[in-house]
């Protein structure tokens, strides 16, 4: 099936391309799973950033309620020293939660990232373990003589070479 971001890429037309010691047909089944690998790792990608996305959401819903409270005890009827000692606690608490949800969004990119890195490593490993296959398959072809040799083709020109004047 062609796909339709590159028509010209169909399998199909590969069939009949007979390369001495490579199997197309392993060529592509490697790039398919290449590809799958990717797909995969979008997947999580896109995943974890959702996560961190609704977790800035419900942050800012959390920031908004205590926001609400600091607001309605910033006009209460206590002396003024109070207030500034209960504003000065505020703020201190505000920052260090701040600190704790930078920390917590940190986390979660990191863990985002590595498990998407850790699909595509996986798909790199399992990549070259095929690799190796495919050199032994060859080189036990190569001894057996059961390969197709590549037939060569004379682009010399033909006739009588031509002096230059």
């Amino acid at each position: 099936m062609a796909n339709q971001n590159f028509p010209f890429f169909d399998p199909k037309n590969f069939a009949d391309m007979k390369i001495p010691g490579i199997d197309i047909d392993a060529v592509i089944a490697s790039q398919k799973k290449n590809l799958e690998a990717a797909t995969q790792a979008s997947a999580v990608a896109f995943e974890g950033f959702q996560t961190v996305m609704r977790r800035q959401a419900e942050l800012f819903q959390q920031y908004l309620k205590e926001a609400q409270i600091v607001a309605q005890t910033a006009f209460d009827t206590t002396a003024p020293e109070e207030k500034l000692v209960r504003q000065t606690d505020q703020i201190r608490s505000a920052y260090e939660q701040a600190l704790t949800n930078l920390k917590e969004l940190s986390e979660l990119l990191q863990k985002t990232g590595g498990d998407a890195a850790q699909v595509i490593n996986g798909r790199i490993a399992e990549a070259m373990t095929e690799f190796k296959h495919a050199v032994r398959q060859a080189g036990d072809k190569v001894q057996t003589g059961q390969t197709q040799t590549a037939q060569t083709q004379d682009f010399r020109p033909q006739g009588k070479p031509t002096k230059a004047a």
